[in-house]
């Protein structure tokens, strides 16, 4: 498993806490495009969505962790080189 790839979708989830903290979490698409922009293939991406975060039965997003330090900081220099929409 590509642990560098899980820190990285990681570090986008905890990110949408701040764009939405009552409701954080990324749909699994949004998930799929950030991979993509930093260069992973779909295999890669949809593996490790399902180390990166809690789905819950019936909801569209997948939520950060509970727990903030399970996501090293070096996931953060790979994220910075991606584009966010405004």
């Amino acid at each position: 498993m590509n642990q560098e790839i899980i820190s990285l979708l990681k570090a986008a989830l905890e990110c949408s806490v701040f764009l939405n903290p009552r409701e954080p979490g990324l749909s699994y698409e949004e998930l799929r495009e950030v991979g993509h922009r930093a260069n992973y293939q779909d295999g890669e991406i949809g593996d490790a969505i399902a180390h990166a975060g809690t789905a819950y039965f019936g909801v569209n997003l997948i939520v950060p962790d509970e727990d903030p330090q399970k996501t090293p900081i070096s996931a953060t220099s790979r994220l910075s080189t991606l584009s966010c929409p405004n």
